[in-house]
């Protein structure tokens, strides 16, 4: 009778074991592919962040060249675009720049208003904004 009740408890111990482990792997696995994907989106947001700076900035040297800069361009590359908004109050010393750009569903924004253009180059503020 007492190598029936271990054969049972060391089954019964093996059986538990083994299900606990199966779970501990089974987390580690999940956790893992939820991390790259959260990385993945990380990498995604600063492309996204670069592309509407480098939009921006092209605006605001293209400005810079000429006053009449109406904006309206989108810029293409390899994983993404940017493009420069119509630009609010062209022509004049005080334009407000807007762009926007999108790095696999990853969207980003920046506003930029110039206090001045010429003779040199000054802005009153450069932010991301969440919407126009």
């Amino acid at each position: 009778m007492k190598k029936r009740k271990r054969g049972f408890i060391t089954l019964m111990s093996v059986i538990v074991i083994g299900a606990v482990g199966t779970s501990v792997a089974l987390t580690l696995l999940l956790l893992g592919t939820d991390s790259l994907r959260s990385t993945q989106n990380l990498f995604d947001s600063a492309k996204s962040r670069s592309y509407v700076d480098g939009c921006a900035e092209k605006a605001l040297q293209t400005l810079r060249n000429n006053i009449n800069y109406a904006g309206g361009e989108t810029l293409d590359f390899p994983d993404g675009s940017c493009t420069i908004l119509p630009i609010i109050g062209s022509g004049t010393q005080s334009p407000t720049i807007r762009s926007e750009s999108a790095v696999a569903g990853t969207k980003r924004r920046a506003e930029v208003s110039v206090k001045q253009v010429s003779p040199q180059l000054k802005l009153n503020y450069w932010k991301e904004v969440a919407d126009f």
